[in-house]
């Protein structure tokens, strides 16, 4: 045990005490300081992250949804030259080469293989005469006309050839373009 009397007290060990819990007060408090600062680092650094992630997410969607608007106006623009071809060959033969000639030629079309295309295909027919593309919406006495089954108002226009007998040159009509070409054909066959 001890030399001292018990009442009486050391009061340089007392200080030595007082000194040690102080300084192991001192001690637990930075450490509680430290742990404070990492974990309000690790909380920023998680909503850090968290704001990062929703803006890259933000501009991932900004990017996707452009490159869909591209894609739907490419396509929208292939769309009109198609229908633009189409209605420049709704004609008789000679009158649908130059219209497509026209189209070459004047730029109107901006798809290089398709301008190639048609060009190659109009070389190739030049001075051919029944020779072309046409869509022509007529009738002749020999025209043969199917409704499209579950279509309804479509119809199927076939040409009978003259030496078999058989269907041939079927196009798709409209009835609106059968009644004109029916009247047409009316009218070819009354005058003299």
């Amino acid at each position: 045990m001890t030399d001292e009397p018990e009442g009486h007290q050391n009061p340089d060990l007392d200080r030595e005490r007082f000194e040690f819990q102080k300084q192991q007060s001192k001690a637990e408090l930075d450490l509680k300081k430290n742990e404070q600062k990492d974990s309000h680092w690790i909380a920023s650094s998680n909503v850090l992250i968290g704001i990062g992630a929703a803006f890259l997410t933000g501009a991932l969607n900004i990017y996707l949804a452009f490159q869909n608007n591209m894609s739907q106006l490419e396509l929208e623009h292939r769309k009109a030259e198609n229908t633009l071809v189409l209605e420049m060959i709704r004609t008789d033969q000679e009158s649908a080469k130059k219209n497509l000639q026209f189209l070459v030629d004047t730029g109107l079309l901006s798809d290089k293989s398709r301008v190639d295309s048609i060009s190659a295909y109009l070389n190739k027919i030049k001075g051919q005469p029944g020779e072309g593309p046409s869509l022509k919406a007529s009738l002749s006495p020999d025209s043969r006309i199917f409704p499209v089954p579950f279509q309804p108002g479509a119809y199927v226009v076939c040409e009978r050839d003259p030496k078999t007998g058989e269907n041939a040159d079927c196009r798709a009509m409209t009835p609106d373009e059968i009644n004109a070409a029916k009247e047409k054909l009316k009218r070819a066959s009354s005058s003299p």
